[in-house]
């Protein structure tokens, strides 16, 4: 038998606050080669100046980014974008930090900023 339960917006964000302070110990090691691989490539493919990072996190992934690229970096937990945060202060990159979540950063690229906000997504 299988139970579904559905994934609720506050119960992430209250998972993702206690995991914060620790995240990066616990999971850096793992992801880092994949990560730098990632951001790598898209350095290589982008063209402009901007770039949306959604599931910012801890902001893992910014130090790879090119210098000249700014960062809109997009996290439902306000206590990982704190972090995120603060790395990119220690580390002089450019960041705009956005608490929302995907749908929400989704609608905001598709729909605009102000539909989103009036769905309460």
């Amino acid at each position: 038998m299988t139970v579904h339960t559905p994934l609720r917006a506050d119960d992430v964000r209250r998972s993702y606050a206690r995991w914060a302070g620790h995240y990066d110990f616990t999971f850096a090691h793992f992801g880092r080669k994949y990560v730098k691989k990632v951001v790598n490539r898209l350095n290589d493919e982008t063209h402009g100046r901007n770039v949306l990072d959604v599931g910012t996190g801890t902001g893992q992934s910014l130090p790879y980014f090119r210098p000249d690229l700014s960062i809109t970096g997009i996290d439902i937990s306000e206590d990982m974008l704190a972090r995120a945060e603060q790395r990119a202060k220690r580390k002089k990159l450019k960041i705009s930090p956005r608490c929302a979540s995907w749908m929400q950063a989704i609608c905001n690229l598709t729909m605009g900023n102000s539909i989103a906000s009036s769905l309460h997504l």
